[in-house]
């Protein structure tokens, strides 16, 4: 079934859909006629909503204490609330049917002693009921909150975040780290460390390609200063969106709307060579009755870290870059207008073009030229998503988005040997993707604690990966169906004593992957408040990863070694299998979390939120032999090695593959003393479980506004490759995530000076590499940041800010592990930075 037809079958779908809704020809009018009077702000957004037929979506600690001013006239709604919110701190955006209240992007603040932005704003990830609470965990990161830690890229502020990996495909991830790598200077999300590719990362709430060879999203592909915020449900999710949801779901959420022009010049560089980081940024846009635009653009560049400049790995890897060379033009577009008074277009636009390069030498002349290599890269990526959304009327909205994109990678791989060039491989790992998707939200019934919603969707997904030096074109197709539901049981309006709140929500998703599998994932909510400032939310549900294109399609690979290798006798040799296995299927996971918010209203502003979450991870795609050395001689292997084979199972385990021999000697089949098959199988399982916890305070006093927050995040993890092999630890050992991180700081407002403070922590691991472990020491260090906005003060230079910050304040070193190569980092590079004390400086102009 090609594209256009899935279109076509979607769009009737829709269509069908909203004409089978008891009144979809109702029209929201251009303006209303309003006579509000003034009153409390909430009482006056309700009668604004109820006037127009829209939902009003905002959290009630936002609003309360607030008044609004009378309200008389003739106009659009847009109007009506850019009057009512006026100098409150707080915007509107309207959504279809919905309107929702949050507080600005700019980080104004809301009130004296308000929630903090992270917890009052109405979180949009995590269903696709519009304003409707989530069963999980939510974590979210305004661009202002980031800005107030001194965080100048999606990078960083990811990087610092407790419960995300620095492991998997990262720009500063060394040579011979298992499971992770360097290969397009991409920045990606790995929560819990579960993987990258089990981490679905979204733009806007829509897809976007691969990048390289696995399944996940580079996030440095995207402006900073295009970004209002992230939302992340660090839970299983794929019963909402499908495949890859394993360990949760994150949402770069653009900017909805701009006003004005704002530049950025960032320039920093680490106190003890390299780093040296160039950044420049543009945002603009303008609003108008019934449309906007966002328009931004980043430029950045950064050099390398030398093991030259580091003292403790001068020595130990003499010529080896730490952390690469860097270099992106990023670009975003987002506009939206309105087609008719109740019809909405709206689309988004990304592009980005980077190079990446470092430098590896293989003994101690540190020269990559006499003996190492050069591996260079050069990455485009681009997507575009339309959407239609149509606010139908009564509480109904219904909507179609499609997508197109594409990452291309570049990949050179330059050797040298005796100083002669022996080898430069070059690849392009391409990957592109298109999807459409329809689905119509609504009330269906009305329960005396408030209407059941519900939402309806389907749609279809395509992805492309191309890897030219593997002559590889291999596409993936899925078609999909979902629903979702939400019972409120109790509401506040019903006064009873031992429930403020109750709800129940649930979701069910099919997905077909022909060839491959039929995958059903449910996901089962509830949200209890017995009081209003307790809040208890639990969370169970199914999950699944599809295999990768490589995973399923890289050509299988065959090699004659000497046995001794695979721990064998001399004289004798083996025939080792490696690559794609067609008959892959899904990996499945079943997930859960219970949740506890408390937000007493005794005192504003504070906000403690603790999780536990369990997550059984299981079929697992890997090659299933850990150590080759011990394929013959370890029992727990027996069942991937054929002792003995004849003539005809060595030309069967032959044909059809891409054969090296690898002894010197020629191949005499009657020596062939086993054939091990270390292709990928679904065998692996890992067992992940933890608390998260966070903590936030703001406040105000007579000139100056607080905020105290603290996040942290202890993880436990287990891995067993085979059902044959032993359970063993992953979390707490080496390139695999601490048992504990966090951090906690302050930020302080006064008049034109905004400063903050933040502590890191990283735990420790165990380097299990030999017998016994050696532990590798934990890592704290300090990030301060500063901004002065003198145009608060002096109006002749209005919207200038001023900001210097210093990461890593004591310039703390990264713990040194033994016996490395030469071309590998002397540290855990998954965990701990190389970097050292980092000092920027910020020119920030609003026009």
């Amino acid at each position: 079934m090609g594209c256009r037809r899935v279109t076509q079958l979607a769009a009737g779908f829709l269509a069908a859909t909203i004409f089978s809704v008891p009144g979809y020809a109702q029209q929201i009018p251009a303006r209303h006629q309003f006579d509000v009077p003034a009153q409390p702000l909430k009482y006056a957004l309700r009668d604004v909503t109820q006037a127009s037929g829209l939902q009003l979506f905002a959290a009630s600690r936002d609003l309360a204490g607030r008044t609004s001013p009378e309200l008389h006239g003739n106009m659009t709604v847009r109007d009506a609330l850019d009057q009512l919110l006026t100098g409150t701190g707080l915007e509107a955006q309207i959504d279809g049917g919905s309107i929702f209240i949050r507080g600005r992007s700019d980080g104004t603040p809301a009130s004296t002693g308000s929630a903090s932005p992270e917890r009052s704003e109405i979180v949009v990830t995590g269903t696709h009921l519009k304003g409707a609470p989530i069963a999980s965990p939510t974590i979210t990161l305004s661009a202002q909150t980031m800005r107030d830690a001194g965080q100048a890229s999606l990078t960083k502020a990811l990087e610092d975040l407790p419960q995300n990996f620095g492991g998997g495909q990262n720009p500063n991830i060394g040579l011979g780290v298992s499971g992770s790598q360097n290969a397009s200077g991409a920045a990606t999300i790995n929560l819990r460390g579960v993987g990258g590719d089990a981490t679905l990362t979204l733009l806007n709430g829509h897809r976007l390609a691969y990048d390289v060879s696995g399944q996940s999203i580079d996030i440095s592909s995207i402006p900073f200063l295009a970004v209002d915020r992230i939302e992340i449900v660090p839970d299983g999710a794929s019963a909402l969106y499908g495949s890859d949801a394993v360990a949760g779901v994150a949402n770069i959420l653009l900017r909805r709307d701009y006003s004005g022009v704002m530049t950025d010049v960032r320039v920093a560089g680490a106190t003890d060579g390299g780093a040296f980081d160039q950044q420049y940024g543009l945002v603009a846009g303008t609003r108008w009755d019934g449309g906007g635009v966002m328009a931004a653009y980043e430029f950045d560049r950064q050099t390398a870290v030398s093991a030259d400049d580091r003292s403790y790995a001068r020595d130990r890897a003499p010529g080896l870059t730490l952390t690469p060379y860097l270099r992106h033009h990023n670009g975003a577009l987002s506009v939206h207008q309105d087609i008719l008074d109740n019809l909405t277009f709206a689309l988004d636009i990304i592009a980005n073009q980077r190079w990446n390069s470092y430098d590896y030498a293989l003994d101690s002349r540190g020269d990559y030229k006499l003996n190492g290599g050069r591996v260079s890269s050069t990455t485009s990526s681009f997507a575009v998503s339309p959407s239609i959304s149509w606010a139908i009327g009564n509480g109904w909205s219904a909507s179609i988005a499609g997508m197109y994109g594409l990452d291309h990678n570049k990949y050179v791989d330059s050797s040298y040997y005796n100083g002669t060039s022996s080898i430069s491989s070059q690849l392009c790992n391409c990957n592109s993707a298109n999807s459409v998707e329809a689905n119509i939200t609504g009330p269906i019934a009305s329960l005396p604690a408030g209407p059941v919603n519900i939402a309806v969707g389907g749609g279809y997904r395509s992805n492309n990966f191309t890897q030219s030096s593997l002559n590889l074109d291999v596409s993936q197709h899925a078609y999909f169906a979902y629903a979702e539901a939400e019972m409120p049981i109790f509401s506040p309006d019903q006064s009873r004593w031992y429930a403020h709140r109750l709800l129940l929500t649930g979701a069910l998703r099919y997905e077909n992957y022909p060839s491959v599998a039929h995958v059903f994932t449910p996901k089962l909510g509830l949200v209890y408040e017995p009081v209003d400032d307790l809040t208890v939310k639990m969370s169970w549900g199914r999950s699944f990863k599809a295999p990768t294109l490589y995973q399923q399609f890289s050509a299988i690979r065959s090699g004659l070694l000497p046995a001794t290798v695979a721990g064998g006798s001399p004289g004798s040799t083996v025939v080792e299998l490696v690559g794609g296995n067609r008959s892959l299927k899904p990996e499945r996971a079943r997930s859960w979390s219970v949740t506890a918010q408390w937000h007493p209203s005794s005192v504003p502003g504070f906000d403690i939120e603790v999780s536990y979450f369990d997550i059984d991870y299981k079929d697992r795609v890997v090659s299933p032999i850990q150590y080759v050395s011990l394929a013959l001689q370890n029992p727990q292997y027996s069942q991937y090695v054929q002792n003995s084979p004849n003539d005809a199972e060595i030309s069967e385990a032959l044909s059809d593959t891409d054969f090296t021999n690898y002894t010197g000697a020629a191949f005499n089949r009657s020596n062939v003393a086993a054939i091990i098959d270390d292709r990928y199988v679904n065998a692996g399982r890992q067992l992940i479980h933890g608390i998260d916890a966070d903590v936030k305070y703001s406040f105000s006093t007579a000139k100056t506004h607080w905020t105290l927050s603290g996040s942290a995040t202890y993880l436990v993890s287990h891995q067993r490759l085979t059902a044959e092999q032993p359970l063993l630890a992953l979390a707490g050992t080496l390139y695999n995530p601490p048992h504990f991180r966090a951090r906690a700081g302050t930020v302080w407002t006064h008049a034109a000076f905004t400063i903050s403070a933040f502590i890191n922590y990283t735990g420790g691991v165990r380097d299990n590499r030999t017998v016994p472990a050696v532990g590798v020491r934990s890592m704290t260090t300090f990030d301060i940041n500063g901004r002065y906005a003198p145009g608060r003060l002096f109006g002749s230079v209005s919207g200038v800010e001023l900001g210097l910050s210093v990461e890593n304040l004591f310039n703390r070193a990264p713990g040194i592990i033994r016996n490395t190569p030469a071309y590998q980092q002397p540290y855990d590079s998954t965990n701990y930075s190389p970097v050292g004390r980092l000092v920027a400086l910020d020119i920030r102009k609003k026009w």
